[in-house]
């Protein structure tokens, strides 16, 4: 063969590798714009589906509401209705928009649900409505006409099939996302030995053609280098997406690692390469806390994709541990033989947190509804035992008589005292909120709790000297620091040991917020921080998930609410707490409080008025017990009481005595006519009169209910010295204009 034609040959040949060249370039990019598209298309159907599952939560919560409210007839159980009155419409406008652009099927179905959802939450108001107007029995007779019943199906039915259509177009997303992936990589490998032979023909060709060296070098480098760019095009494809890829060879070796893998598992793609993936892909479950098989493991042995199940957590080189949502599959060689393993993995943990923040939320607001509504029950009987055992004392008398009224006064208070924890847990404790000093609070606790704590528990105060003020209530506040001061000093077990306990200001920022328990309504700034340490044996991560579970020891049970309330208390007062805690290593709680913001006025002197105790007082009240045993206090302090059993009698009394009454005890929740409800209108009839508010719930809701318009308010059960001390000090305050 001529030289010429040899030439002709090489040149060919180097023609048609860059032609090839050029192709493989715009076929990468094809494939990238496609994985960009599926892998979008994959988010879009995923939030139909949590959007869909959140629609079906609320209709859920609302039909609840309605069974509450209509079995019991007590506004506080619509609270789920309301919420998703309020919350229904954003989130069936967000799930139509992102229908917006598919299937002509789903926008009917999507148009379906919202007609039945309609029409489910008109016969719910209807239901209520009737309830409120015309009692239960006609409420009842709409129920079981079964209407509501059959909407509930129809949008569980509409629901399931918007939810199936979403899951199938999942599956097909990823599928076909990683197929595409096996598609590229078999493209690149193919383009790389077609390219590597028509380049050695090029150059067996030239060469043998008596072209010059330098111009035979000149067309390798540029075929070279053609080559390489090719190659860190796809390289750069891999590496800029944002999650985690890692492929292995067909003995589960690591081939490569992209950034986002990096920072997941802490391992450079440097030091991974050629390693098990074992030794850099560690998995483990987050329930039982066991290691568990590596997903490449089960590509490889059963050539086929794969996706991993939930709540699997995978373990960097420095411990962290991140929840992942993640798929691997086999990849194929040219002759269809598995020649390794893809995995690409996302990590989850802020999406998941955000979802246990939005349950925990729900059950937060149920269990607070549960808890208001069992402590202001409660607390009306224990009114009873507690007011009639403080009576008593004085009509009987001596030793025996004066044990058993204390230890009835004694469990009764017990009583009440869980009931307040009861609300504390559930964020809606009492609180008497004022600026306090929290290095000071602890000082003054020292001397109960050197009684507390055990003869060789060592406590040492590290108290920051010029500490900020917060809005606190002083009561809570102190109760949670002798929690954790108490449950410090338990967790030493009999040995000799250290307790510290120290208090600062820091600045707390959206990272710390995130690691933090109860920190829902906590925001970054300058927080006053309070920190408990001990030498303990330290909590396992078992354990540590438990802590603050209502009634859960270690040690024996009947505990209470312990660290529960505390979680509460925390909640209530916008803050957060922290654990930091490793077996045989000790632990530390760290409780932060926002810093108070604005000053500390002087309350204006008020001029005192003389109390004789001989005053008329009205006690509005539907417990009969509450009455009868308010009687008696008021009674036995001088005072004559006139009782109404609920507001409308009250209204009525004071249309015919409006000038008799010096003050108005009005209880919150009574059946017809609540003391919400009655208190404008009594202000209407009586404007100079003061009216103490009084409930079994805490004082913060009662305060809501209420508003600005009672004089002061004193929580059940009461004892006939709190009642007195009370009435005394609203009378000492100067008359209300009557304008």
């Amino acid at each position: 063969m001529s030289d010429r034609t040899l030439r002709q040959v090489g040149f060919s040949a180097l023609l048609l590798a860059l032609a090839t060249l050029a192709l493989i370039t715009y076929l990468s990019f094809c494939d990238w714009n496609d994985f960009q598209a599926f892998s979008a298309e994959v988010e879009r159907s995923r939030d139909v589906l949590e959007q869909v599952r959140g629609i079906l939560d609320l209709v859920l919560d609302a039909e609840t509401g309605q069974r509450g409210f209509l079995l019991t007839g007590r506004e506080e159980y619509l609270s789920p209705y309301n919420t998703a009155v309020q919350t229904l419409p954003g989130q069936l406008s967000e799930l139509e928009a992102i229908l917006r652009y598919r299937s002509a099927a789903e926008r009917e179905a999507y148009s379906e649900l919202r007609s039945l959802i309609t029409a489910k939450m008109e016969e719910v108001q209807q239901t209520i409505a009737a309830r409120r107007s015309s009692g239960p029995d006609r409420a009842l007779a709409m129920v079981l006409s079964d209407r509501g019943r059959r909407l509930m199906n129809d949008i569980r039915r509409v629901s399931h099939s918007l939810e199936t259509e979403a899951n199938a177009r999942v599956r097909a997303g990823v599928k076909t996302r990683d197929q595409n992936v096996r598609k590229a990589r078999s493209l690149t490998l193919g383009a790389a030995v077609l390219l590597t032979g028509l380049v050695c023909i090029g150059f067996l060709a030239l060469r043998s053609s008596g072209l010059q060296r330098d111009v035979l070098i000149e067309e390798l480098e540029q075929a070279h280098r053609s080559e390489r760019e090719a190659g860190e095009l796809l390289e750069a494809t891999l590496y800029s997406i944002g999650d985690g890829v890692v492929t292995t060879d067909r003995d589960g070796k690591v081939r490569l690692m992209n950034p986002a893998a990096e920072r997941l598992t802490g391992c450079s793609e440097k030091d991974a390469r050629g390693k098990p993936i074992e030794s850099v892909f560690s998995m483990m479950d987050e329930q039982t806390r066991g290691f568990v098989e590596n997903p490449v493991r089960r590509v490889l042995r059963e050539n086929r994709a794969v996706k991993l199940a939930s709540h699997a957590l995978l373990l960097s080189k420095s411990g962290q541990e991140t929840l992942l949502d993640h798929s691997g599959a086999p990849v194929h060689a040219a002759d269809g033989t598995i020649s390794g393993a893809v995995m690409v993995f996302r990590d989850i943990t802020e999406r998941k947190r955000g979802e246990e923040r939005v349950l925990q939320a729900a059950k937060l607001e149920s269990l607070g509804v549960l808890a208001g509504g069992i402590a202001h029950d409660f607390n009306n009987l224990l009114h009873g035992v507690i007011g009639n055992a403080s009576l008593l004392k004085d009509y009987v008398s001596g030793p025996d008589a004066d044990a058993i009224l204390l230890g009835i006064q004694t469990s009764a208070e017990r009583a009440s005292q869980l009931t307040q924890q009861m609300l504390a847990y559930a964020g809606r404790g009492r609180f008497y909120v004022e600026p306090v000093n929290l290095s000071d609070l602890i000082r003054e606790l020292l001397p109960m709790l050197t009684a507390s704590i055990p003869k060789q528990v060592e406590t040492r105060l590290a108290l920051h000297s010029d500490l900020p003020l917060i809005d606190a209530d002083r009561s809570q506040i102190r109760q949670l620091a002798m929690n954790l001061i108490i449950n410090a000093a338990e967790a030493i077990e009999g040995r000799h040991g250290l307790v510290q306990i120290s208090t600062n200001v820091g600045e707390i920022d959206e990272t710390a917020l995130s690691a933090s328990e109860a920190a829902e309504d906590a925001r970054p700034g300058p927080h006053v921080i309070l920190t408990v340490t001990d030498n303990g044996a330290g909590i396992d991560e078992t354990t540590r998930r438990k802590i603050f579970d209502p009634f859960f020891s270690t040690k024996f049970t009947g505990r209470g609410l312990g660290l529960a309330a505390v979680l509460g208390i925390i909640r209530g007062h916008k803050g957060g707490i922290q654990v930091i805690s490793a077996p045989a290593g000790g632990s530390t709680f760290r409780v932060f409080f926002p810093v108070k913001t604005t000053r500390v006025e002087a309350a204006p002197e008020v001029p005192e008025r003389l109390v004789k105790g001989q005053e008329k007082v009205l006690v509005v009240d539907d417990e009969e017990v509450v009455r009868e045993t308010t009687r008696r206090a008021l009674e036995a302090a001088g005072y004559t009481a006139v009782l109404a059993n609920d507001g409308q009698a009250a209204l009525n009394i004071l249309a015919e005595r409006p000038n008799d009454f010096a003050v108005v005890l009005l209880d919150l929740t009574m059946p017809l006519l609540g003391g919400a409800e009655t208190l404008p209108q009594i202000r209407k009839l009586c404007p100079g009169v003061p009216i103490v508010g009084t409930s079994g719930y805490g004082h913060e809701e009662a305060a809501q209910r209420f508003g600005a318009s009672i004089d002061d308010f004193i929580q059940k059960p009461y004892m006939p010295a709190q009642l007195r001390h009370k009435i005394e000090a609203v009378l000492r305050v100067v008359e209300r204009p009557t304008t």
